[in-house]
């Protein structure tokens, strides 16, 4: 049987590049490769795609589990996975089509071709899984093949919940992605601390949230600074009531219920928001208290502060839920079961057993650092990745010259590992310089796709038109899944003239990867431009893939202008408006929209939002 002692296998679990530490990581990384590693005829590896040996393992580890990952330079990779029988999983624990506009990976959703990537990676799998099943709802057109695996605890409590004194502490610990959620509570708080003298109010995380908290009467709430996970849980034992405020944002419905499995493994009483992340996890006045608006709020509150017998049995009857349902490692035989359906879906009616090629586990420990009490490991958070996470810093930050030095250091500590040379090639502001290191990367990895079109751009800048081509068209041999290298020659087609080639090669493009908007986008609004009838099919298509798409919403806003039917247009425009990044565009094309229809003043509105700073 495949994963068992006799037939062992080697299970590679990729994550997004981080430092490690943070509570995505262990309860998405860390806490189901210990788990899995437990199993008997399971070794896990995880890691993410700026370590080499990562590199090593993606061809022919036995499963690889693709956690929220975006890389262009997947779709080769995929297609060998697949052809040896060795399947591939996807894992969606954001709605990476709405996130939070203040967090460093938000570029992710603006920019159209990295947009595109988690959805057409996530569609070339051979399996899905979710960490909620809100999520699972909202991407299971992706994929027949989905399961969805919620987040555990590693463990119950190995200390007693403290008792410090009389008081009745309310508490919250957060990042600054709840800042909003933050603020509706300390509204609630404010007539709370006045009516209940023998109340405090503690709270922790970034420095936002003391400032925050000045509204508050003085010595009536406490403050930590954001620690380690560790210390969160070590703040929430010192709780009585723990509160989980959530606004009803598109991002939002898709976040876990993590925070009430942190109050509830420690006894302390849960009042969560009555939305999705909460409702399938929490019953109602039995392990917690759901409310739906702010008098709701108040309302549970004032229950649980004047009935102390009903929050202490609230708190254990949550506690007994965690301990019977939600410990980490009694789930890892379901995941190890989708991991064995997608060897069949892979390869139908074959034999459950290892691949052909042995994963050199052994020769790991080098390279590798000990999950604790499992086979697991994670590759070693070196210098290497640390220097390649300063420079992808700088690089996000518009920073060039200290991402190009962080980028050249990371090449001296690995000569022969491309990705350095492909980040130096993207930030080297020299264009000559940019190709030789371009050249340097495509040779140490000839299948890298994203080497390829960043070598176009910079064969492009210098005038080299021939060599342009030939780059792109070996690009959209190595990864046709992708379509940019075919849009760009699309375009390099219109330019020459040859039009109907130009097109035939966006409708092939269309069938390949649905979910990039951004050739037909720009097909549109030429046609406007030109003064000629739009042709919106294919971009129709593609916002039934992406209906959040804030550039499809807007060229199809914009076409509805051209043919004369405003309220459409300011349908597709106000769907633009909320998603859009800059919004000045948007908001002139909506102000056109209210004039077509005779709202004079709702077009004043938008026309004066544009003289403001751009979101």
């Amino acid at each position: 049987m495949w994963g068992t002692a006799e037939h062992p296998i080697t299970v590679l679990h990729l994550e997004s590049p981080s430092r490690g530490g943070q509570g995505d990581s262990v309860y998405r990384t860390e806490q189901p490769c210990r788990a899995l590693g437990q199993l008997p005829g399971v070794r896990v590896v995880t890691g993410s795609f700026l370590s080499p040996l990562v590199h090593k393992l993606l061809p022919i580890a036995d499963v690889v589990v693709l956690c929220d990952v975006v890389e262009s330079d997947l779709f080769p990779i995929l297609r060998q996975r697949r052809a040896k029988g060795l399947p591939t999983i996807y894992e969606i624990n954001d709605d990476f089509q709405a996130p939070q506009p203040w967090n460093p990976t938000a570029y992710l959703a603006n920019n159209p071709v990295t947009r595109s990537l988690s959805s057409q990676v996530a569609a070339h799998c051979d399996g899905i899984q979710f960490s909620t099943p809100y999520l699972e709802q909202r991407f299971r057109a992706l994929c027949p093949h989905r399961a969805v695996f919620v987040n555990h605890v590693w463990q119950m409590p190995t200390w007693e919940r403290q008792q410090l004194d009389n008081d009745v502490r309310i508490g919250w610990g957060g990042s600054l992605g709840h800042k909003d959620d933050f603020l509706r509570l300390v509204d609630v708080m404010v007539p709370i601390l006045a009516r209940y003298p023998f109340v405090t109010f503690d709270v922790m995380g970034p420095q936002v949230f003391w400032d925050l908290c000045q509204r508050l009467p003085h010595g009536r709430f406490t403050y930590r600074k954001g620690g380690s996970l560790s210390d969160y849980l070590r703040f929430v034992s010192t709780l009585d009531i723990g509160v989980c405020p959530l606004e009803e944002t598109d991002f939002n419905l898709g976040r876990s219920d993590v925070k009430f499995l942190e109050y509830a493994s420690h006894g302390v009483a849960t009042i969560a928001a009555d939305l999705a992340p909460y409702k399938a996890s929490i019953s109602h006045g039995h392990n917690g208290l759901l409310y739906g608006d702010v008098p709701r709020l108040t309302e549970s509150l004032v229950t649980l502060l004047e009935q102390p017998d009903r929050r202490r049995q609230i708190g254990e009857t949550a506690r007994k839920y965690v301990e019977t349902h939600r410990i980490e490692q009694s789930h890892a035989a379901s995941r190890l079961s989708f991991m064995r359906d997608c060897v069949d879906r892979v390869t139908p009616g074959a034999p459950k057993k290892r691949s052909q090629v042995a994963v050199p586990f052994a020769e790991l420990n080098s390279f590798t650092t000990p999950l604790a009490y499992s086979s697991a490991r994670t590759c070693i958070a070196d210098t290497l990745l640390g220097t390649l996470l300063d420079g992808l810093a700088s690089t996000r930050d518009a920073d060039a010259k200290s991402a190009g030095r962080c980028f050249a250091r990371a090449s001296k500590l690995a000569p022969d590992f491309y990705l350095p040379w492909l980040y130096r090639g993207s930030v080297e502001t020299d264009d000559v310089l940019a190709i030789g290191m371009l050249q340097k990367a495509a040779k140490m990895q000839p299948e890298s796709v994203a080497v390829l079109v960043l070598l176009a751009d910079r064969l492009e800048t210098v005038g080299n038109k021939e060599a342009v081509v030939d780059v792109l068209v070996r690009a959209d041999s190595l990864a046709p899944e992708l379509g940019l290298a075919l849009a760009r020659l699309a375009e390099i087609a219109e330019k020459a003239g040859e039009t109907t080639r130009s097109k035939e090669m966006e409708a092939l493009l269309f069938s390949r990867n649905p979910f990039f908007a951004l050739p037909h986008v720009r097909r549109v609004l030429g046609q406007i431009e030109a003064k000629q009838t739009p042709k919106i099919e294919m971009l129709q298509a593609c916002l039934q893939h992406d209906e959040r798409n804030w550039m499809t919403n807007f060229a199809l806003g914009v076409a509805a202008l051209a043919v004369a039917t405003p309220g459409i247009a300011r349908a597709h425009l106000l769907v633009a408006l909320k998603y859009a990044f800059d919004t000045n565009p948007v908001l002139a094309q909506l102000a056109r929209a209210e004039i077509a229809l005779g709202d004079l003043d709702a077009a004043r509105k938008w026309l004066a939002a544009t003289k403001r700073e751009p979101v």
